[in-house]
């Protein structure tokens, strides 16, 4: 039996990072017996997830990382405190291996881009680790110290996309020659299919955290662009929180752009929903507007459940989502060839079930959970 240790940066489960790390996990342990002990630096609701499969975990308080994308003063500022933690991440495991047997593990697991200590651990007891990147890098961006022994010293680096392996593979910083593309599975539900009923208009929805690089303006802007051409019956339910809690200023900007454009009974905002296969029954299509998707979990989520996903033509979308056939691809930041797109779907409603239909199919058979959980287990062997 292999015995894993795992870092994740954080406990939460509302993105797709550590749902990602639940069921590859969970499925492992399924099917292959192998062992894990996860540590953590928060506690949330992963924590009760892996109670439930048996899984050990602990916390401790160590830092999230990343790199910078530029040296202005703001970015300089993150760079020098990020240093800071670095020394201190280095100390702080000095203290944690002492509790930890190295021979008890086989490798270790480090689940994103942040959780830098998991290399340090790796790297102090002579373990092999697997760095499993789920955030986009940009090619010229600036590390913490250290940052490239720690990159480089991977037993493999995995990419959650081919758009993100050619990132990765371009970075200065991450030396690292054995990158390796695994696209996430997505957790088997029997979620029922969208029930496709235009009876009471389009509706679309559109997940993911209240931020300006989900680029919801797009949807918003596209429903007041319809709005002007006569389409009155679409609707856009706006699911998601707030990291920020207002402080941002990003959700009163969208809701003053909803005022101005008289959208307030066209564009809801659905707050944070547990049951989104439930509430996808009702749905018609599902946006994808993010900038910089590095896979798309929500899009295959979309997908499964019977939805047309129309989708940003950047980061990991294009490669999920084949135009007119599996959903729609869009321009980015182009709200009215996103307009467009909407009133093709309208104007040909068996095209838009046959599109949902397809989508169903593929998503089901090409983001496969045991397919994932068999690559990063060969990996970790």
């Amino acid at each position: 039996m292999m015995r894993i240790l795992v870092f994740t940066s954080f406990g939460s489960m509302n993105g797709g990072a550590n749902k990602a790390l639940f069921f590859a996990l969970k499925t492992m342990k399924e099917r292959f017996n192998t062992d894990f002990f996860v540590i953590m630096g928060s506690k949330g609701v992963l924590c009760d997830k892996l109670n439930d499969i048996g899984i050990k975990w602990k916390i401790v308080s160590f830092h999230k990382m990343a790199g910078v994308k530029s040296l202005n003063p703001r970015d300089l500022y993150r760079l020098c405190r990020y240093n800071i933690w670095m020394i201190k991440d280095y100390l702080l495991a000095k203290q944690v291996v002492k509790t930890l047997n190295s021979n008890s593990f086989d490798s270790i697991y480090i689940n994103d881009t942040t959780p830098y200590f998991g290399a340090i651990i790796g790297r102090m007891l002579n373990i092999p680790y697997i760095w499993h990147f789920r955030t986009l890098v940009e090619p010229t961006e600036h590390y913490a110290l250290f940052s490239k022994r720690l990159f480089a010293d991977a037993k493999a680096i995995i990419a959650i996309s081919n758009c993100m392996k050619a990132l990765i593979e371009k970075n200065r910083t991450i030396n690292n020659n054995h990158i390796v593309m695994i696209y996430d599975g997505v957790e088997h539900r029997n979620a029922k299919p969208s029930k496709q009923d235009l009876s009471n208009g389009l509706h679309i929805v559109e997940c993911g955290r209240l931020t300006e690089d989900k680029g919801h303006i797009d949807g918003i802007r596209a429903l007041a662009w319809l709005k002007d051409q006569g389409y009155d019956n679409v609707y856009l339910h706006i699911v998601g929180q707030d990291p920020s809690k207002g402080a941002s200023g990003y959700v009163r900007y969208l809701n003053k752009l909803i005022s101005e454009n008289g959208l307030s009974e066209r564009v809801i905002f659905e707050g944070y929903i547990n049951t989104m296969s439930e509430f996808r029954e009702n749905m018609n299509c599902e946006l994808m507007c993010s900038r910089g998707e590095p896979f798309g979990w929500v899009t295959v989520e979309g997908m499964r459940s019977g939805l047309v996903v129309i989708g940003a033509n950047c980061g990991a979308t294009p490669e999920i989502v084949n135009d007119y056939e599996t959903g729609i691809i869009y321009n980015v930041n182009d709200y009215v060839d996103l307009g467009k797109k909407i009133i093709y779907l309208i104007k040909n409603p068996e095209k838009l079930k046959k599109i949902a239909q397809n989508a169903r199919i593929f998503a089901h058979s090409r983001f496969d959970i045991d397919t994932n959980a068999e690559q990063i287990e060969a990996l970790l062997t």
